[in-house]
């Protein structure tokens, strides 16, 4: 029997969004002006002409970068497959992983303090909110250990999850 689920979660802005918003406003802020002030020390007029094309541009630059940075998780369940895809401002899809649920060894409620300093091959943050985020522990293929996944399900998709794992390991 086929299980089909999906949820989509909004990533919450961290101190490293924010610090790109910054970064994105001080790069629109500082390229025309710094053209102006080159076309005045060399007197070389057109100078001022490209400044007022650099404010278009930068214009543009803010508005695309500044909304590249809203980004949604959406995860969705079917026949046994756990696929994750990114989706930037509601212009572009990504698919990030897709997951055999029935290699998952454990899942339990993310702590940060008692998960960030175990040892795994690979962890795939995919959390919309650090709140609720469940982290799925798979079976590595290799020898250096196994793979973590962090995601924000809701209530059906966690049940749909719980079904699709051969132990019930959801605590």
């Amino acid at each position: 029997m086929d299980f089909i689920c999906e949820h989509t979660v909004h990533k919450k802005p961290t101190a490293k969004t924010f610090a790109y918003k910054a970064l994105i406003l001080l790069c629109a802020a500082a390229i025309p002006v710094l053209t102006a002030f080159i076309g005045l020390v060399t007197q070389i007029y057109y100078c001022f002409v490209v400044a007022a094309f650099l404010v278009l541009l930068c214009v543009y630059g803010v508005w695309f970068f500044w909304t590249s940075l809203n980004i949604d998780y959406e995860y969705s369940v079917v026949s046994g497959e756990l696929t994750v895809c990114k989706i930037i401002d509601n212009r572009k899809r990504k698919n990030l992983i897709k997951l055999d649920l029935h290699r998952v060894e454990k899942a339990e409620k993310y702590i940060p303090s008692l998960h960030d300093n175990a040892a795994y091959e690979r962890v795939y943050d995919y959390c919309g909110d650090y709140n609720d985020c469940i982290a799925l522990f798979f079976k590595s293929t290799t020898q250096k250990g196994g793979c973590m996944l962090l995601f924000s399900p809701d209530e059906k998709m966690l049940k749909t999850v719980q079904r699709m794992i051969t132990r019930n390991n959801i605590q």
